[in-house]
């Protein structure tokens, strides 16, 4: 039902004050990312990620079998980060933003559903989005009731915000952020610089990513030789989805880790863009 698929832990506490760790917690339809940081040394301790099927299974159930098997969750601690990344999200002009219109905005193309809780965040200055975006009433009162400290935004925000920290040198008229996860990626799309796009995608295998990515490029009036493509997350260099990416893209970038997480930098048994998703939201 829960698959834990990676466990990588350094030092929990046994020479650092509790107070200093900050929990870092992402969840979607399909996974949850746990990371504990020492927020005094700026060095990541511990992260878990579990895999499941949230269609099968209620979010009681599966909070409650990762609890069971996690270490992360084992302790308290003082300062937790949410993130949720799930697509029922829609960026929104600041200008054509009112609270009254989320709602609307949402229900228009994700259909109603009176059992969610709305929310919104400030992307950017000058232009400015709004990410209005809605979670499920049943997600929220479980995250509210076991982290009482702390606060939560939308990976979409957080996406976009690193997105246009490490496009200024981009030469290409398009530009593809790609993340991958266990049958999901996030796509994010800036044409001439400006932001076109921000998708998730379900898939299963590689011609579903190549049909995605095509169809993405063509709707915005782009050539694959004119786009480059940055990839990160739970995708290897030997496998079927890169091999498939590398016949639509010659411009193929990879968003590294940086090397001053010693617990990751040790690690042989995934490639350097495996984490950046994750470790992106230790802000």
């Amino acid at each position: 039902m829960v698959h834990k698929r990676i466990s990588i832990y350094g030092n929990l506490g046994e020479e650092i004050p509790i107070a200093n760790f900050q929990l870092f917690l992402e969840l979607s339809h399909s996974y949850m990312a746990l990371l504990v940081k020492d927020a005094l040394n700026n060095q990541l301790l511990a992260i878990e990620l579990f895999e499941f099927d949230s269609m099968l299974n209620n979010w009681d159930q599966i909070f409650h079998h990762i609890q069971l098997d996690s270490k992360i969750l084992d302790q308290a601690y003082g300062d937790n980060r949410i993130f949720y990344n799930f697509p029922e999200a829609l960026l929104i002009p600041s200008n054509n933003f009112s609270m009254d219109s989320i709602e609307g905005y949402l229900n228009a193309i994700y259909g109603d559903n009176n059992k969610t809780v709305l929310k919104h965040e400030k992307i950017g200055d000058e232009p400015s989005f709004i990410n209005a975006y809605r979670i499920k009433k049943e997600i929220i009162d479980i995250i509210e009731n076991k982290f009482t400290i702390g606060n939560s935004i939308h990976s979409y925000t957080s996406i976009i915000e690193n997105v246009f920290l490490g496009t200024a040198a981009n030469k290409h008229i398009g530009f593809l952020k790609v993340q991958f996860y266990q049958h999901l990626m996030v796509v994010v799309l800036l044409k001439d610089g400006a932001l076109q796009l921000i998708q998730s995608y379900t898939f299963q295998n590689a011609d579903t990513i190549a049909y995605h990515l095509s169809n993405i490029i063509q709707q915005f009036d782009l050539l694959p030789q004119d786009v480059e493509i940055n990839i990160s997350g739970l995708i290897y260099f030997d496998g079927e989805e890169l091999a498939c990416i590398r016949q639509l893209f010659t411009a193929i970038s990879f968003d590294n880790i940086s090397t001053q997480h010693a617990l990751l930098n040790d690690n042989d048994h995934y490639p350097l863009h495996f984490f950046s998703p994750f470790i992106k939201l230790l802000v």
